[in-house]
């Protein structure tokens, strides 16, 4: 069985806005579920979290931000 941490917990433990976290749930890369004490508030799955966040601490390497970044091709004379 998988632990649940709150709203407040999963934004400590990625250090990331209220914005962000939302993002990551509605792209998939955080489980989130209605808190079964209180419908009205979510939990998120600890295990994405601490993925999420171990990932965010090592970074991107040099050669994955280049590998992202826009190819403008060839430029042109108009």
């Amino acid at each position: 069985m998988s632990e649940w941490l709150s709203r407040e917990e999963a934004l400590e433990r990625l250090r990331v806005r209220p914005q962000t976290l939302y993002a990551y749930v509605s792209r998939g890369r955080i489980g989130m579920r209605p808190d079964r004490d209180d419908p009205r508030r979510s939990q998120y799955r600890a295990d994405d979290i601490a993925a999420l966040a171990t990932r965010r601490a090592r970074g991107r390497s040099p050669s994955a931000i280049a590998e992202s970044a826009i190819a403008w091709g060839e430029p042109s004379i108009v």
